[in-house]
C-alpha cells in the first residue's frame, strides 16, 4: 500500500461531527461524551491555569542535539529521545545527562530504512519498518534483539495488552483487511479486528502523531481525519469520546476525498474551517490544538472534563505567535510538554522562582544557551 509523503507545510501543522450537546460531570470514565469545540470559544490566560512547573534540561553534546519534532520517553531512570526522520536513538539519566546514542539506519539485515511508531517500553526501542514489513528491536545501547514481520501495511501501532494496536489508516485496494482496527498478539499475529471499513476514507497521508494514546488501564484510538476517539480495553473496542466542531469542521460538508488535489488544499488552507487536530487525555483535561490554515498558526485550548466546557489559550508571558509549549502526554495529572529553550526564562519569570523546579544537573543558565529542548512537567490548579 503506497502512502504519500506529507507536503512540508501540512508536516509542520501537522506535528506541532453528531450530538449537539454539553458533556455531564463525569461519573463514570468509561461512558461515552461529547464535547464541543467552537472557534470563537471564550479565551483563557495559560499561566491562570498552572500551579507550578517542573524543568530538567537535557544536556547537549556532539550527539545529543535534539529536534522538538522527535519522540520524547520519561522513564523511571531517565528520557529517550528517538528522531525517526534521523534515525537517531539518543537516552539521558534522570539528571538530564547525557548517556548514550546510536542510529542504525540503513539498509542491512539488522538496520532501519525508515521508523514508524517508534516506542521505548521495558528498556528497549522497537520501531516499525515499512520497507520490508517489519517490526525492529534494539537496547539502548543499539544492540539488535529481534526482528519481528507484520501482517499489513499499517499507519500507526502501539503495544497493549500483551499484543500490538494496529491502525490501519482507512485502506481499501490492494489488501483485503477492510478495517481500520486490528489486534494481535505479541508475534503480530492478528487476533481481532475492528472498525469495519466499506469505502476509503481520509486523505492518503501518515501525519507524524500516532492515533493511539495509553490512558489509564486502555488504549485510545483517535484516527486522524475524524472527529472521534475509540477505547479499547479487554478487548473491546467501543466509541468514546465524540468532538463536535459543528460548521467549523472541514470535513463535515467538504469530501474527504482520497486525493491531495488543489481543490482540496484551498479548502484547507482559505476555508478557515478546522480540517485537523491533536489531543492529549488527561484525567481532568484535555489538552487540544487544531489547525485550519497552512497560513496561520494552529490554536490551542484545552477541555475541562467536568463541565465539558473548551477554552482557547492565550499565552501572554511571551511575546511570539508560535506555539511555546508542545503538550506530550499526561502522567497522572502531570502534563509532560516540551518547551524551547529560548522561551524557558521567559517561563520562569511568569510563573515565579517559587514555582519552579529545576530537576537534574542542567543548570538555567545551560539550557538557556543549549539548543536542545526542554521537559516541562505542568502542575494544574
Amino acid at each position: 500500500m503506497n502512502r504519500l509523503k506529507l507536503l512540508p507545510v501540512l508536516f509542520l501543522y501537522l506535528a506541532l461531527s453528531c450530538q449537539d450537546k454539553k458533556a455531564e460531570v463525569i461519573t463514570n470514565d468509561d461512558s461515552f461524551r461529547t464535547y464541543k469545540i467552537e472557534m470563537d470559544a471564550q479565551k483563557t490566560d495559560f499561566l491562570d491555569q498552572v500551579e507550578s512547573i517542573e524543568i530538567l534540561g537535557l544536556e547537549e553534546t556532539s550527539v545529543s542535539l535534539l529536534k522538538p519534532t522527535a519522540l520524547y520517553f520519561t522513564h523511571q531512570d531517565g528520557v529517550v529521545v528517538i528522531d525517526e526522520d534521523a534515525g537517531d536513538v539518543t537516552s539521558f539519566n534522570k539528571l538530564g545527562e547525557f548517556v548514550s546514542h546510536f542510529n542504525k539506519k540503513g539498509r542491512g539485515p539488522k538496520e532501519y530504512a525508515y521508523m514508524s511508531s517508534s516506542n521505548f517500553r521495558d528498556g528497549f526501542i522497537e520501531t516499525f519498518v515499512y520497507e520490508g514489513e517489519k517490526l525492529m528491536q534494539f537496547d539502548l545501547s543499539g544492540n539488535f534483539i529481534q526482528k519481528i514481520d507484520f501482517p499489513y501495511p499499517m499507519d500507526d501501532a502501539l503495544f497493549f495488552d500483551d499484543g500490538y494496536l494496529l491502525g490501519m489508516g482507512f485502506p481499501i485496494g490492494m489488501d483485503s483487511v477492510k478495517h481500520n482496527l486490528i489486534m494481535t498478539d505479541a508475534q503480530l499475529k492478528p487476533t481481532s479486528y475492528a472498525l469495519p471499513l466499506n469505502k476509503p476514507g481520509g486523505i492518503p497521508v501518515t501525519p507524524p502523531n500516532n492515533d493511539f494514546q495509553l490512558f489509564n488501564d486502555k488504549a485510545l484510538f483517535n484516527p486522524f481525519w475524524t472527529d472521534s476517539i475509540y477505547q479499547i480495553k479487554d478487548g473491546v473496542v467501543k466509541p468514546y469520546v465524540h468532538f463536535d466542531f459543528g460548521d467549523d469542521w472541514l470535513w463535515k460538508e467538504f469530501p474527504l476525498t482520497r486525493n491531495l488535489d488543489g481543490k482540496t488544499m484551498d479548502a484547507m488552507n482559505k476555508s478557515g474551517k478546522i480540517w485537523g487536530y491533536t489531543m492529549v487525555y488527561g484525567e481532568d483535561r484535555i489538552e487540544i490544538e487544531y489547525t485550519y490554515s497552512f497560513e496561520q498558526p494552529p490554536r490551542q485550548g484545552y477541555i475541562d472534563k467536568a463541565s465539558g466546557t473548551f477554552y482557547h489559550y492565550e499565552h501572554k508571558w511571551i511575546e511570539s505567535e508560535r506555539i511555546p509549549l508542545v503538550p506530550i502526554r499526561f502522567k497522572g495529572k502531570k502534563l509532560i510538554s516540551l518547551v524551547t529553550p529560548d522561551a524557558i526564562e521567559e517561563l520562569v519569570s511568569a510563573v515565579g522562582n517559587d514555582n519552579t523546579n529545576l530537576l537534574g544537573s542542567v543548570s538555567l543558565e545551560q539550557i538557556s544557551e543549549s539548543e536542545n529542548p526542554v521537559l516541562v512537567w505542568v502542575n494544574f490548579k
